[in-house]
């Protein structure tokens, strides 16, 4: 309830600021999809609230409403459209995507090398020495392959 209040109280104070503007304005088009949303909300917390229709049908309108607050995040573009530096950082780090991928698989490159090297080595080390103490199965638990080592050197 104290969600749907706020956001009635909200656009009822800019139909009382902006009277014919919000409705024939610059942006009647997200005045009226707020008032939708607002309506729908309102709709929503009535039909739940009310205890005497089947609750089949209660549950299916609710979901269909419940589906269209999903369409209040369509008014976050109303605001991030009028903040330069935001849009310029998130379409930067958009952009950056295909550079840290690149850095991805050089770093993966990077620690397969090493995995390989270690492997060899604890290979070497199990030719000299036997695996029944407990230290050797530490190292064949952790070095034991190319996948397990490579986990312990990413960890």
């Amino acid at each position: 309830w104290c969600f749907v209040c706020f956001f009635a109280g909200e656009l009822l104070v800019r139909l009382m600021c902006e009277r014919r503007l919000f409705f024939y304005g610059r942006e009647w088009r997200w005045n009226a999809f707020d008032t939708i949303l607002v309506s729908l909300s309102f709709i929503d917390l009535v039909l739940n609230s009310v205890d005497g229709q089947s609750a089949m049908v209660g549950a299916t309108i609710g979901r269909i409403l419940r589906l269209a607050r999903f369409f209040r995040l369509m008014r976050i573009t109303r605001v991030i459209r009028n903040t330069y530096s935001l849009r310029l950082v998130v379409f930067t780090i958009l952009n950056s995507m295909g550079s840290l991928g690149w850095c991805f698989l050089v770093i993966g490159f990077i620690i397969y090398i090493f995995a390989v090297l270690i492997v060899h080595g604890a290979a070497e080390h199990f030719k000299v020495r036997p695996t029944d103490d407990p230290a050797a199965k530490e190292l064949l638990r952790w070095f034991g392959g190319i996948f397990p080592t490579m986990n312990s050197l990413f960890m």
